[in-house]
């Protein structure tokens, strides 16, 4: 028939090469979804851990603040008193130059003022 080739001709060497070209396709699919599958059981094996830590640590917690809890407050109002702090740090340095805008203007009116005094006034 026309168009059909037998042997080696072109369109079958093209053939063998999508087929070889497929085949490697097909097995680094295979090494993908292998790999996949067993980093998320890593993934889910590391959560799992994570969670009965964090189980555990949030029933140690709880059990220390039943035992003093007047200590557990005071703790807990220092470090609120030292966000607090860090925070208003933060807002004040963000503001400085601000201030330091207006202390630079409070400066050169209190320099004018004296400046305008007679000297025997002061």
């Amino acid at each position: 028939m026309p168009g059909e080739t037998v042997g080696n001709g072109p369109e079958t060497e093209f053939s063998r090469r999508v087929k070889g070209a497929a085949e490697v396709a097909n097995d680094a699919a295979e090494r993908a979804a292998s790999t996949a599958q067993r980093l998320q059981g890593q993934a889910r094996r590391v959560y799992g851990q994570a969670e009965q830590a964090a189980e555990q640590a949030s029933e140690q917690i709880s059990e220390r603040i039943r035992e003093a809890p007047l200590t557990a407050t005071l703790i807990s109002l220092g470090i609120g008193f030292l966000l607090g702090a860090a925070f208003m740090a933060g807002v004040a340095s963000a503001r400085e130059p601000e201030s330091a805008s207006l202390m630079r203007s409070a400066r050169r009116l209190r320099d004018d003022v004296v400046d305008r005094l007679p000297r025997r006034a002061w």
